[in-house]
């Protein structure tokens, strides 16, 4: 279905539960509406134009075809829902000026296995990828915070590499509760605040580079025994913790050969509450 040249709203509902298997959206476009295409169960790709600014809760909803999105426009705020359960989905591109993945928004998409979040990322809310299929995921240095189980119960993701940020970054509850494949965490932010629950479940973790952390850290943040690495005064302000754990010292020098997506390839085991001692390739 080709819609008018003119048209600059589409409106809540108007195409919900819609057989069609295509829409093509006209340039003129700058809105679209709570559950607009909610339930297109036949729709399989649509492209988003790029004068469209805001699209509503639960615009795509459901839409169990839906493979395909593809943002024309660089500045939009997408609301809550707007793709949670659009289970065959696989491919997006967010636009570059997206500042909040909102709240569910791809809940329970379990064929989307990855996706390059903004740079000027700042919020990931809650359960915003929940249930859905990432393998693994990289969150931007602009991030200051991620919300209750964002990442909750995907089952097959394994990595997680946090950029480089100077930002305090605050991980909730449950952020990332019963990821039960997750093995390789990355954090690099000078700050992170970590809830004591935000590994629930976690049961296959075996690395977590955690270089700088504001609290004190809960001694049951972890359900098993992964090797961890932080800088000499994370140590000190939680020895309970390290006496618990397999802990390593590193060095601002050893964790700036940590700094891009392969970097788990890249840690050595270091030798406990040592710095400069030979590495060896894990």
């Amino acid at each position: 279905m080709i819609l008018k040249e003119g048209l600059k709203y589409i409106y809540r509902y108007d195409y919900e539960d819609s057989k069609e298997e295509e829409f093509i959206l006209p340039s003129s476009l700058e809105e679209i509406q709570s559950y607009a295409f909610g339930a297109c169960k036949k729709l399989k790709e649509i492209e988003i134009p790029e004068n469209v600014r805001k699209i509503g809760e639960g615009a795509f909803q459901l839409d169990e075809s839906l493979e395909k999105v593809i943002f024309k426009t660089n500045s939009c705020t997408i609301s809550a829902s707007a793709f949670s359960g659009c289970e065959s989905l696989e491919k997006i591109n967010l636009p570059d000026n997206l500042y909040k993945i909102s709240t569910c928004l791809f809940d329970g998409c379990k064929s989307l296995k990855e996706i390059i979040l903004p740079s000027k990322l700042s919020d990931i809310n809650g359960s915003a990828f929940a249930y859905s299929g990432l393998e693994k995921i990289s969150i931007p240095s602009s991030i200051t915070r991620i919300s209750n189980s964002a990442f909750s119960d995907c089952a097959f993701l394994k990595e997680v590499y946090f950029k480089d940020t100077k930002n305090v970054i605050d991980i909730d509850r449950y952020v990332f509760d019963n990821c039960q494949n997750l093995e390789k965490i990355k954090f690099s932010g000078e700050v992170v605040k970590l809830d004591k629950t935000c590994f629930e479940n976690c049961c296959s973790l075996k690395i977590i580079v955690l270089p700088h952390v504001q609290q004190k850290l809960d001694i049951n943040l972890f359900e098993n025994n992964p090797e961890i690495y932080m800088y000499q005064e994370t140590y000190d302000n939680n020895k309970k913790f390290a006496k618990k754990y397999d802990v390593h010292i590193i060095d601002p020098s050893i964790d700036k050969l940590l700094e891009d997506n392969n970097s788990f390839r890249k840690i050595n085991k270091l030798y406990k509450n040592s710095i400069n001692k030979e590495i060896h390739e894990i």
